[in-house]
């Protein structure tokens, strides 16, 4: 009987999430968010850009306007980064660290 299974819900079903870090060059690892898993390569592609700008060293990595936005919003709904900007702030924060740690 499809009645009795019907409960007026929309039939949506729950995006898997997981746990994103990164790994930085001291082997130490970061934790960015808890993300849709879809959107994890999209925001790894992000930090990749990040941080060959910041060491402005191999060709520059982008996504498009529709997925770069995906990444913003995912940073501001499940990350206390906040935002691309929070990002690359945290890294650029993280990698002055290591370097004072090992100077």
């Amino acid at each position: 009987d499809h009645a009795a299974a019907d409960t007026g819900a929309p039939a949506v079903a729950a995006e898997r999430m997981r746990v994103l870090t990164i790994r930085l060059s001291d082997r130490s690892e970061r934790t960015i968010g808890t993300f849709p898993t879809r959107l994890h390569s999209d925001i790894r592609t992000v930090i990749l850009g990040l941080r060959r700008g910041m060491r402005q060293k191999g060709r520059p990595v982008t996504l498009d306007g529709s997925r770069t936005a995906a990444v913003e919003e995912a940073l501001r709904d499940f990350s206390q980064l906040g935002s691309i900007e929070g990002l690359r702030e945290a890294i650029t924060r993280w990698t002055q660290e290591l370097l004072v740690a090992s100077a």
